[in-house]
């Protein structure tokens, strides 16, 4: 058996922690009847992934490939199975099957911009040149994130668009909160998705 911290997500007590639960939020799945977290994505960001298992304290055995049915691109994925870690991420309001019916966990305030910057990893974009950056998920995630960037860089609220079966905010190039909002999400040296993090240190 593959050792690894399995209570790492029973106290959101650091940053670290707060993003990898953002990250989860956005790009993990939960599988109840296996006990089990999973987190899956392209071959650009295999990097990341063994970030996660230096942060859970496993091992380089714990990535794995696979071929994605259409595209046949290569895929890495991590899998968790673990009834401490989807029992803690349940009380994190983390359920299975929740695209488009993200929720917000009961985490510090403090913390709040670690666990953005993971959603933003996940599930936000930044286009080329900056002409854009957005966020896609649940109603409540997007809204939350609006209210962060109010509270803390007094960028007032967009409208929140339907996008599929999920929704989308997306902040234009007329907008000058653009760079607050990666300066935010970025400035500092913490936990980041490399491809993301150096975008943004490009386009500085």
């Amino acid at each position: 058996m593959i050792e690894y911290n399995r209570h790492i997500f029973d106290t959101i007590d650091n940053e670290d922690k707060a993003y990898w639960l953002g990250f989860i939020v956005a790009d993990g799945y939960l599988n109840d009847n296996k006990h089990m977290l999973r987190i899956k994505l392209g071959d650009i960001d295999k990097q990341h992934l063994i970030k996660f298992i230096n942060f859970v304290g496993g091992d380089i055995s714990m990535l794995k490939s696979e071929k994605h049915n259409i595209t046949k691109n290569t895929q890495w994925y991590v899998s968790l199975y673990s009834k401490e870690i989807t029992q803690a991420l349940h009380k994190l309001n983390v359920e299975q099957a929740k695209s488009g019916q993200e929720k917000i966990p009961p985490i510090e305030t403090k913390f709040y911009r670690s666990f953005l910057r993971g959603l933003w990893d996940g599930d936000g974009f930044i286009r080329e040149n900056l002409t854009g950056i957005g966020l896609i998920g649940s109603k409540e995630c997007l809204e939350f994130a609006q209210q962060v960037f109010l509270n803390n860089l007094q960028v007032k609220p967009l409208k929140i668009y339907s996008h599929y079966n999920t929704f989308k905010i997306e902040y234009r190039s007329t907008k000058k909160s653009i760079p607050l909002i990666l300066n935010y999400l970025y400035q500092d040296g913490d936990t980041a998705l490399d491809r993301k993090m150096n975008l943004v240190k490009a386009l500085k």
